[in-house]
């Protein structure tokens, strides 16, 4: 066995003294998990990584994963970036120049001014690790965005995982509801959301206490078995892209079977509102010469007349009795104009045949007795919760299906109590706090671009008029801690690249898109400087503490923006001069009632609790205090939401134009191939892509503790799909499209349905048998749908990587059966 010194007793020269320190911090990947830490360190260097536990309330003890215990292994891992490095041969080619500081920061200084000067800072576009994870390093290079006038493109917007459907229907792109409120279910769906795997500091809520303390039903819906499948009572193996069409079969089934909470969509749904015939839009008050523009009618069956809904309450009078069938013919400017309830559209759609669960079932894959079996269950059951996962998600058609999951939802009336709801986990991106105060001075913002238009060199037609594309187009591209060549489209993101004049990459791991980069910056890791930290599914604000020194040359994202800026425009130094500690002290003077009382000193000593309800159950100023919808999305304020829904209510009919003309303005069921072009829809595999055990996202791909229990990557067949086509198990194939290839081993197993494979997400290229991961998915497009508003990382383009058809082949011996993207 191997020792950090001899043995006593066997040589005579005694142990050494050693420095040993014991460190609380957090670590801040983009997992969600934000979870703390205990760092022994013997000599600056950190030999064991242990979970905190000290988190107040003792269900959150402990957390922690075997991704961020085996950390060490990438900050002293042969990939770590030493020095910077300056590009000398072609982009990718892998010829650099070991720089000084200086050097670097003096080469990227110098284009930064020329770009300015001849085309203007919007042409510089700045693009980082979903900032949820670190309030002040990545907010400070948003500083900088804001006051040099930069672009910025949020990583949620172009990693897709922007829940449009939550938008389109509560006025946020996801509901912050703590992981402890899932311990109180008594009836779970987990919707193409696998917990035991991408959220396991947090599974516990759903198997020791809902489970063991609740008697808990889990249901689990996913063409694969993965690891909470198996943990399940009920697994629903559904065709991939049908979900939408099983969400409003339920929806049926709730109707049919008078299961409809008709008090929940008196209260909190547009459910009542009246729609005019004539043109789509709903009936307002304004119509009717009975008040403004944007206060809506209802018809009052007491009165027998037409009421008024508040707009700053959704409390009714109790008297007030909404009808939610009928038709009525006003008069407008002279017309005469019929208008129906939202819920009378919404019953009339559900109870076409289409959505009968016996024709469901054919699509779905789910028997119909199924259906009705769930459905039932969910509606009786309180409180029963359903937990979204962004397989549905990452779909064109996704924001209809989780409309038609909200829907479900609100018909059954499961909210307002812990364990109920709809919660979707979709990324660390929601602050907790608002961050203005630090990251936007004097109210200063960058000039917010998707990266779509980036990665497209342009805008769409139906592009939003709220998005500047700026006028010379894109000549630098600055990523930090982002891996998008691997992580994303990686052709079309290389061909934008190309045309930029600078592309500057900031990491402390070597990664593909460092390499295709003409600068490379070394970052410190999460243990090697001070940051802010929360999450939305635990309430603690963290700081984030430099266990270790900064390792080699790195340096922080705060000290690299303060040398550029002393070099590109100094007379904004003033807006840098200070510390990380000066930084959190910023945000927690500025950043509302959440943080009232707290203090650096506190947060030094471990977690603090922020000022929210416990357990919190999402929506619950809504839920539990009547205040319209939307919840405020930080750091934006509320009104910048409320062009979401105009009702100040749940809403389930959109009546802008382009849903109208989409055919969208109710949550429909669309096939999810639908929109590809006919040589795509006629491969015959559906692929999907998954986060894997043992990455968060591709972060952890090189970790060599990792690869011993995940050595290559493979794609998961099933064994009639294999046997099609010659595959063994272990085989080497290659999956392919109209868009390219890559290759890998085949898996071989009954845990997925036939006409879907599965390969994890994140596989750094270098690991595969030949190609590029991600070649083979369906290049972007864009929703107009999605265009119709537009607030960063709340409302914008989303992606489709899951709505890909491919083939898969058997590699022969001389390793040839085509070209290999």
């Amino acid at each position: 066995m191997a020792t950090r010194h001899a043995v006593p007793g066997r040589i005579p020269k005694p142990a050494p003294q050693e420095a040993v320190r014991v460190v609380r911090t957090t670590d801040s990947p983009n997992c969600t998990g934000a979870c703390g830490w205990l760092a022994t360190v013997v000599n600056d260097v950190i030999v064991d990584l242990k979970p905190a536990a000290d988190y107040p309330c003792e269900e959150y003890n402990p957390r922690g994963c075997l991704r961020g215990m085996s950390m060490t292994h990438i900050i002293y891992g042969p990939d770590r970036i030493k020095t910077p490095l300056i590009r000398t041969g072609e982009r990718g080619e892998g010829k650099w120049k070991e720089a000084t500081w200086d050097e670097a920061l003096d080469y990227i200084a110098q284009k930064m001014k020329h770009i300015i000067e001849n085309y203007g800072a919007d042409s510089m576009l700045l693009f980082n690790q979903v900032v949820g994870t670190s309030y002040v390093q990545k907010g400070a290079q948003i500083r900088m965005a804001a006051l040099l006038g930069m672009s910025f493109a949020t990583a949620y917007d172009y990693n897709g995982d922007i829940s449009m459907g939550f938008t389109q229907t509560l006025g946020i792109d996801s509901v912050e509801c703590e992981s402890k409120s899932w311990g109180y279910a008594k009836y779970a769906i987990l919707w193409s959301s696998n917990v035991l795997q991408t959220r396991m500091p947090d599974a516990q809520f759903l198997t020791r206490f809902a489970k063991q303390r609740n008697g808990c039903k889990i249901v689990a819906i996913d063409p694969r078995c993965n690891q909470t499948v198996k943990a399940a009572d009920l697994w629903l193996p559904i065709t991939p892209g049908t979900d939408g069409a099983l969400a409003l079969a339920m929806c049926r089934v709730l109707i049919e079977e008078n299961l409809v909470d008709w008090q929940f969509l008196r209260t909190y749904t547009d459910c009542a509102t009246l729609i005019r015939q004539d043109n789509g839009m709903r009936l307002r008050a304004s119509d009717l010469g009975m008040g403004g523009e944007n206060e809506f009618l209802v018809w009052d069956q007491t009165r027998q007349d037409f009421y008024k809904l508040p707009t700053d309450t959704l409390e009714l009078p109790e008297d007030v009795n909404p009808a939610f069938k009928g038709e009525w013919t006003v008069q407008i400017d002279g017309e005469a104009v019929k208008v129906v309830p939202v819920y009378q559209l919404l019953e009339t759609m559900v109870m076409q045949d289409e959505y009968r669960p016996e024709r469901v079932a054919e699509i779905t894959g789910i028997p119909a007795q199924t259906i009705r079996q769930v459905a039932r269950e969910y509606a009786t059951t309180k409180p029963a919760i359903i937990i979204i996962g962004m397989g549905i998600n990452h779909r064109y058609h996704g924001d209809l299906t989780i409309r038609a999951i909200l829907l479900l939802s609100a018909l059954a009336g499961n909210y307002g109590t812990p364990g109920s709801g709809v919660s979707i986990y979709s990324g660390q991106h929601h602050f907790r706090i608002d961050i203005s105060g630090f990251w936007f001075p004097e109210g200063k913002r960058p000039n917010v671009v998707p990266l779509h238009y980036f990665v497209l060199g342009k805008p769409t037609e139906t592009i939003n008029p709220k998005i500047k594309y700026p006028k010379h187009g894109f000549k630098a591209l600055f990523v930090s801690h982002g891996n998008p060549l691997v992580t994303e489209f990686s052709s079309l993101m290389k061909r934008a690249i190309d045309n930029l004049e600078l592309f500057v990459v900031i990491d402390f791991s070597m990664t593909p898109t460092c390499e295709y980069a003409d600068v490379v910056l070394p970052a410190p890791t999460f243990w090697e400087k001070y940051d802010l930290v929360a999450t939305g599914c635990h309430p603690y604000l963290q700081i984030q503490q430099p266990v270790i020194p900064p390792q080699y040359e790195s340096r922080t994202e705060l000290w690299i923006v303060q040398e550029l800026v002393k070099r590109v425009a100094p007379e904004l130094y003033p807006y840098f001069d200070l510390t990380e500690l000066d930084a959190i002290r910023i945000l927690l003077e500025t950043a509302g009632k959440e943080t009232e009382g707290i203090t650096v000193e506190q947060l030094l000593q471990g977690p603090v609790r922020l000022n929210v309800p416990d357990p919190e159950i999402g929506l619950d100023e809504q839920l539990l205090h009547k205040k319209p919808f939307p919840p405020r999305a930080y750091p934006f304020k509320l009104e910048q939401q409320k062009e979401f829904l105009k009702t100040g209510r749940m809403e389930f009919y959109k009546e802008e134009p382009i849903y109208q003309q989409m055919g969208e303005s109710l949550p429909v069921f669309k096939p999810a191939f639908s929109h590809l072009p006919e040589e795509d829809q006629r491969l015959p595999l559906c692929i999907v892509t998954p986060h894997s055990k043992w990455r968060v996202h591709s972060t952890h791909s090189n970790n060599p503790l990792l690869l011993n229990v995940n050595r290559k990557p493979v794609v998961e067949i099933n064994p009639l799909d294999a046997a099609a086509r010659g595959i063994q198990d272990g085989d080497l194939v290659e999956i392919f499209s109209n868009y390219g290839s890559y290759r890998l081993w085949a898996l071989v197993t009954e845990t997925i349905k036939p006409g879907v494979v599965c390969v994890d997400h994140g596989w750094w290229d270098r690991y595969l048998a030949g190609g590029k991961y991600h070649s083979v998915h369906t290049h972007q497009k864009i929703k107009p749908t999605h265009e119709a508003y537009f607030l960063p990382a709340v409302y914008a383009p989303g992606q489709h990587w899951k709505d890909t058809r491919v083939d898969v082949r058997k590699v022969g011996n001389n390793g040839a059966t085509g070209n290999v993207d």
